[in-house]
């Protein structure tokens, strides 16, 4: 009979441990890519729209409907991924002419949806379940099989 050891969460066994932060590493990376091609995406393909590439053409965030978002402000400020793309002068933000077409490639390609995200958060969590029961049976079984040898 297969049992399910739940009591393993709190051990030191490193198949656990490994397993645990393997799982919630994936788990991040999910939401990152999410984040990174809905929001920030979102935003360099309104930009790109509204014909914001060089200089000349910098709109305001108001302009493009991003004067409220926090999260556009953030990304925004010094020293992060998407200002080293996106300029800022009096006028506005501008996609400087050089980065146009590698802008597109990267926000222009299927975005990945909640629907996706959620997906696959669910058979990361199959995955997870299914190892954390099988494994150890698996191991016990190739443990009994070689002391019966």
């Amino acid at each position: 009979m297969i049992t399910i050891p739940l009591a393993t969460v709190f051990t030191t066994d490193v198949f656990y441990q490994t397993l645990i932060i393997f799982v919630i590493g994936i788990m991040a990376a999910v939401i990152y890519t999410v984040y990174h091609k809905t929001v920030l995406g979102r935003f360099v393909r309104t930009m790109i729209d509204a014909g914001a590439v060089g200089e000349e053409n910098a709109k305001p965030l108001d302009e493009l409907g991003f004067q409220y978002n926090q999260i556009i402000k953030s990304a925004l400020r010094n020293n992060s991924t998407l200002n080293r793309r996106i300029s800022k002068n009096e006028n506005g933000y501008y996609i400087g002419s050089m980065y146009e077409e590698e802008m597109k490639k990267r926000y222009y390609t299927k975005t990945i949806g909640t629907k996706d995200m959620v997906l696959t958060i669910v058979v990361l969590l199959v995955i997870f379940i299914s190892l954390w029961i099988l494994v150890p049976s698996i191991v016990e079984f190739l443990n009994n099989l070689s002391l019966n040898i």
